[in-house]
């Protein structure tokens, strides 16, 4: 019988919680719903960000449609680290429109990966490996390939449990880059204490000195 590894187990629980959350009620803003807004997604997510959405339904009055069409429609109004927050918020609530935000999103790969930090990039590549996405079309790059390098650099920034997510993301989808396997295989050295961050000029994967 086949096991279910720990490290896929997060992306199951998710997806459990993206195929009941399809079933709740409409966005609390546009029903009014007091249960909904306590389940609100965004709201668990970031305050903040629930707040701008909030003045942007008070803005639009009757014409507010909810949280999905709302940061649709302003989609380069918002930060980069907001758009992987609302992309993780929409997908953990089962909202149909995470798939499209995520597309839209992805439309330059390459610069929203330059703008974010080790941890919502991880992050941002969790969410799109649970939609089965990687481009915002064919015609455009893939979001693991542009990330690559970018993760590679910026490794040992990264915690064990993130180089452990990153490592089962790319050995599921089956993209071998050496350079971010070596980056991360150094990390997880140096996490268990057998390697000092490399000077700039070292090799990743350079013998400890005796």
């Amino acid at each position: 019988m086949a096991t279910t590894s720990a490290a896929s187990r997060p992306y199951q629980v998710l997806r459990r919680r993206c195929t009941q959350g399809a079933r709740r009620a409409a966005c609390c803003l546009v029903e009014r719903d007091q249960a909904a807004a306590r389940d609100c997604q965004v709201k668990e997510a970031s305050w903040p960000l629930f707040a701008k959405i909030r003045q942007g339904a008070l803005r639009e009055g009757a014409a507010f449609e909810g949280c999905e069409r709302h940061v649709l429609r302003g989609l380069y109004s918002w930060e980069p680290s907001e758009l992987v927050e609302l992309c993780c918020a929409f997908s953990r609530a089962g909202s149909p429109s995470a798939p499209a935000l995520l597309r839209a999103a992805l439309f330059r790969a390459d610069r929203l990966v330059a703008a974010l930090d080790a941890l919502a990039l991880v992050r941002l590549l969790e969410v799109c490996a649970l939609h089965g996405i990687r481009e915002h079309d064919p015609k455009r790059p893939d979001i693991f390939v542009v990330a690559a390098p970018c993760l590679a650099e910026c490794a040992f920034d990264l915690g064990s449990a993130e180089v452990g997510r990153l490592c089962t993301l790319y050995r599921q989808l089956n993209i071998g880059d050496p350079p971010l396997l070596e980056a991360l295989g150094a990390r997880l050295l140096q996490l268990f204490g057998r390697l000092r961050r490399p000077a700039p000029s070292q090799p990743l994967l350079a013998a400890p000195p005796r």
